[in-house]
C-alpha cells in the first residue's frame, strides 16, 4: 500500500507540478508575442495545476502516514511540506493572477491595436508583469528543485 501511494504521489506531483511551474514561463512567452490566447491558454493551466496540486499534497500526507519510517515530525518532511505552502502561495497568490491580467491586458491591446491607437503605457505594464511572472515562474522551479533534492536525499534524520 505504502509503494503504491507514493507511486500515485509521485504521479500526480510530474504531471501537476511541471505545468504549475512552466505557466509563468509561457505566460512570459506569450506577453513577449503579445499573443492573448496563448496568456490565456497558461492562465488556465496555471489555475487547474495551483487546484490539483492540491491532490500532491494529499498523496503526499497519505504517504507518510503510512510510512512505517517517516513521520510529519521528519525534519525533511516538515521542510518539504513548508516549501509546497509556499509554492502554492507563489502560484496561488501571484502567478495564476497575473496570468489572468496578461491575458486580459493583451486582448484589450489587440482591441485598440486594430483602432491604430497604441498604448506605450499598457506596453510598459505588460512588459514589467511579462519580468515578474518570469521571476515567480523561476522561483517555483528552485522552490520545486529543493523539494525534490530533499525527497530523493532525505537529510536531517532520514
Amino acid at each position: 500500500m505504502e509503494r503504491f501511494v507514493v507511486l500515485v504521489h509521485v504521479l500526480a506531483a510530474v504531471l501537476l507540478i511541471g505545468p504549475l511551474v512552466l505557466a509563468g514561463f509561457v505566460g512570459r512567452r506569450a506577453i513577449r508575442k503579445s499573443d492573448a490566447d496563448a496568456a490565456r491558454q497558461a492562465f488556465v493551466a496555471g489555475r487547474w495545476a495551483t487546484a490539483g496540486s492540491v491532490v500532491v499534497a494529499l498523496f503526499g500526507a497519505l504517504a507518510v502516514a503510512v510510512s512505517s519510517r517517516y513521520t510529519f515530525g521528519t525534519p525533511w518532511v516538515i521542510i518539504s511540506s513548508t516549501l509546497f505552502v509556499v509554492l502554492l502561495g507563489v502560484s496561488a497568490g501571484y502567478t495564476v493572477p497575473a496570468l489572468r491580467k496578461a491575458a486580459q491586458l493583451l486582448q484589450r491591446r489587440s482591441a485598440v491595436a486594430a483602432l491604430d491607437e497604441p498604448d506605450g503605457v499598457e506596453r510598459e505594464r505588460l512588459s514589467a508583469l511579462g519580468d515578474r511572472l518570469a521571476g515567480a515562474a523561476g522561483l517555483s522551479f528552485v522552490i520545486v528543485c529543493v523539494i525534490v533534492v530533499l525527497m530523493v536525499y532525505r537529510p536531517f534524520g532520514s
